[in-house]
């Protein structure tokens, strides 16, 4: 389900996955947040430093049933940006054209449409 909207759905196998963590982990320039609620998990916040801007990544646990939560996590993981990295001060969020929930939950967090790109595969 987390992969169908992400830039990239292929299949990621667990050996790469913890390649991919470790290097998350040890990057300077990228913090990795877990949100609980009630001592369960509820989503994973990325932040990722790029030039002028953060790059935001956000998931919700699809198995804990905790529908709605994505704007919650949101929001307090940018309170944690703003207390613990002061040199991350702009957020910016891409979305998949189709991942309407995910639309619906930056604009409902503030957030404001920058660029839209559009894509037409010619037939021929």
């Amino acid at each position: 389900t987390i992969r169908s909207a992400s830039r990239d759905s292929g299949f990621i196998d667990w050996d790469s996955h913890g390649a991919w963590l470790s290097s998350v982990l040890a990057d300077k320039q990228k913090e990795l947040l877990i949100g609980y609620l009630d001592k369960e998990p509820v989503g994973v916040v990325r932040f990722d430093q790029q030039q002028e801007f953060v790059e935001v990544s956000i998931y919700i646990v699809p198995e804990v049933g905790m529908k709605g939560q994505g704007r919650n996590l949101l929001l307090c993981a940018e309170r944690w940006l703003a207390a613990n990295r002061p040199d991350m001060r702009q957020i910016r969020a891409e979305v998949l054209g189709a991942n309407i929930a995910s639309q619906e939950l930056f604009r409902g967090a503030g957030y404001l449409v920058e660029t839209i790109h559009y894509l037409k595969k010619i037939e021929g």
